[in-house]
């Protein structure tokens, strides 16, 4: 792991809504400590507040940026850099019991109760603030550090080895009366800094406002009450930018394939991961990946690590859910066959939930076979998985759009059941799947840009909670070769593709290489053997059960008998609170310094020698220190080795010295 030697600015931002209270305005807060870094908003969005489909300046903050401080400058163009999403948000929704929403003169299950946590905006492509439309109440937004060493070099006295590195703590009310609470959690640990795992908790409160003191709404029990993910992913604004010389989001909406036609999906069952890869650029599988076009660029770039190599577009970006909650599902009952009376936790219309044909009779026997839990009578999860080409709309789209109203009803253009023999089952684990949804095989496995998973109908007494943890992950490229639903339409699986590939050069056409890993390697930033964006995933599952998972390298997966079950799963994660997830050392913090001869000086103690003992964690350490390496970047991008030095080979002040002797490093152009 590099510690890095600069001024690091800020941890809050704001940005200024006038005419509103200062609870009302958006701020977001980074988690910047590992090789992911993300935005947390307090109104619900991640990394970016979603916006319009043709086009917006770069924003400032990250948005999944992977690799980290990858914003450039090239031909006196300011380029944004790495970021890998247009803005994630969390939408939750019940049926209204007593309000006409939808105004069609009647109270039923299209009176849906709405709170949109970020990501909604017109079809003409403007924003609706969700806190100023007067949906989402900020309550809390706070950032807290678990970081090994201290400023001054020595060892944090209170570092928790069971604990990540960040927690941001994010919560809100909204206008519906549930509060949402979201912990957000980072690592610096090499194996563990390419993800984000969040803790979801919906609770009904009744507050429909700033101040939890106050209960606005009567104590009731909701019902059709349901949670959906909305997350909204795209490989490299900067590759984007590079080979359409447009701004990231230029393209959406547009007539032309650009980027909503490059991505392609794939969802992987072994870790309930959705995921996106690069898939082409204009149509052109050679230029999957976004290589630099530039060739003399792209031959640099991809020796010396700059711009996370001469792949621009190498990211595979997803999510996995880690866990969902059943205690309150809503039971799915036809009426008692004696009484004539539906169960009391039974949803306002049981069709409204079972997928089937148009036209065709919901039988009360095939569905209990297929889409219910014969055990718990709750719907099996999740609702729905559903893929989009673009944004999804503002409240009066809302009302108009049937999957919106009620997720997963019969009609749903996004989701359909696995069956017996459906050609999206996976490998391993069949039975399980059968009644549970796959995104349908037509264009949504291309085009994906907005992903979403739906959980429920849940019912909700007062004060009950629903939890839900996933992770956002990010890796270089999909396990090569895993045969699993998605890839351009036309088959319901295909293989993932290999990162190790033929690319052409967009500017001269010619070939740049046959195979890319093969010639040039993996960039700095992935800095261990954790790579495809399976082998992340299968990190955020250890570290959400607190314990090693068998990996089976043949299968791209976890090794037979290893089930991976969200609904079998604590609500919160164990993390490292077990003898089983192993540590490393952290980076020693240094000192930077000039010679008489004006070279850079690097200083530091040996601290961290002592990092298993002062915490008693010897039996967790991947390893002994052996010496130190140091190295040193331009601009953060592409690292160089110095020099290293033996462990206890330190001067007479007990500090170990390394002198870069590069004439052109001065303090404050250098990162080490």
């Amino acid at each position: 792991m590099f510690m890095l030697k600069s001024i690091l600015i800020g941890c809050l931002f704001v940005i200024l809504l006038f005419n509103l209270p200062l609870s009302a305005q958006v701020e977001y807060i980074v988690h910047d400590r590992g090789m992911l870094h993300e935005s947390i908003f307090n109104q619900g969005s991640l990394g970016q507040i979603f916006s319009d489909q043709k086009g917006m300046p770069p924003v400032p903050q990250p948005s999944m940026e992977w690799p980290p401080y990858s914003k450039n400058i090239i031909n006196d163009i300011v380029y944004p850099g790495q970021h890998n999403s247009p803005g994630s948000s969390l939408w939750i929704q019940y049926t209204s019991k007593d309000t006409d929403i939808n105004g069609d003169g009647k109270i039923d299950y299209l009176d849906r109760m709405i709170a949109p946590g970020g990501g909604v905006a017109r079809h003409d492509g403007k924003v609706t603030p969700v806190i100023s439309a007067g949906w989402i109440f900020p309550l809390e937004l706070s950032k807290q550090t678990n970081y090994q060493v201290l400023d001054d070099g020595s060892l944090n006295p209170d570092y928790n080895p069971n604990e990540a590195d960040e927690i941001i703590t994010s919560k809100w009310a909204t206008w519906i009366g549930v509060t949402v609470t979201r912990k957000s959690r980072v690592w610096s640990d090499p194996d563990y800094d390419d993800l984000v795992i969040y803790e979801l908790t919906f609770e009904n409160t009744g507050n429909t406002d700033y101040d939890e003191s106050t209960i606005e709404l009567p104590p009731d029990t909701l019902k059709d009450f349901t949670v959906f993910l909305r997350q909204c992913f795209s490989p490299s604004q900067f590759g984007y930018w590079r080979h359409y010389n447009l701004l990231w989001r230029n393209r959406w909406g547009s007539d032309q394939h650009g980027f909503t036609g490059d991505p392609i999906y794939f969802y992987d069952f072994d870790y309930w991961l959705a995921f996106l890869i690069d898939g082409a650029t204009n149509m052109n599988l050679i230029m999957a990946g976004k290589p630099e076009p530039n060739p003399e660029r792209f031959y640099e770039w991809s020796r010396n690590s700059h711009n996370g190599g001469g792949m621009l577009a190498h990211q595979a970006i997803g999510y996995c859910i880690l866990h969902y909650d059943t205690q309150y599902l809503a039971k799915i009952f036809t009426p008692d066959s004696i009484t004539g009376e539906k169960d009391p936790r039974s949803q306002s219309d049981l069709d409204r939930y079972l997928i089937h044909k148009p036209g065709e009779v919901v039988d009360e026997v095939y569905n209990l076979q297929n889409q219910i839990d014969q055990t718990s009578h709750t719907l099996l999860q999740p609702l729905m998985l559903f893929n989009h080409d673009g944004q999804v709309g503002d409240p009066e789209d809302w009302y108009g759009d049937a999957w919106m109203h009620a997720p997963g009803i019969t009609n749903s253009r996004y989701s359909e059941i696995m069956n017996a023999g459906h050609p999206a089952l996976p490998e391993r684990n069949q039975n399980d799947w059968i009644g549970r949804r796959v995104v349908r095989n037509k264009r949504d496995q291309r085009q994906p840009i907005t992903m979403g998973t739906v959980f429920g109908p849940y019912y909700l007494p007062p004060g009950a909670k629903v939890h839900i943890s996933y992770a956002e992950v990010i890796g270089y490229g999909g396990a090569e070769g895993k045969n699993l639903p998605g890839g351009f339409a036309g088959n319901w699986k295909n293989p993932v593709p290999s990162s190790d590939r033929k690319l052409q050069s967009a500017e001269t056409k010619e070939i740049l290489t046959e195979h890319y890993l093969t010639d040039f390697g993996y960039p700095d930033h992935v800095n261990s053997n954790v790579r495809t964006v399976q082998d992340v995933a299968h990190k955020a599952w250890e570290l959400y059960l607190g314990r090693e998972i068998a990996f089976d390298p043949s299968y791209s997966g976890p090794a037979a008998g290893e089930e991976l079950w969200p609904k079998n799963t604590p609500q919160k994660g164990a993390y490292h609170n077990t003898v089983n997830n192993p540590i490393v050392y952290p980076s020693p913090n240094f000192e930077l310094g000039n010679t008489p001869l004006a070279k850079t000086k690097i200083t530091w103690g040996r601290e961290i020698e002592s990092f298993p003992s002062t915490y008693s964690i010897e039996h967790r350490m991947k390893g002994q220190i052996v010496r130190y390496k140091v190295y040193r970047s331009f601009d953060k991008q592409g690292w160089t080795l110095v020099d290293s030095v033996e462990v206890g080979n330190v001067n007479n002040e007990g500090k170990y010295v390394i002198i870069d002797n590069d004439e052109e490093v001065k303090i404050g152009n250098s990162f080490y």
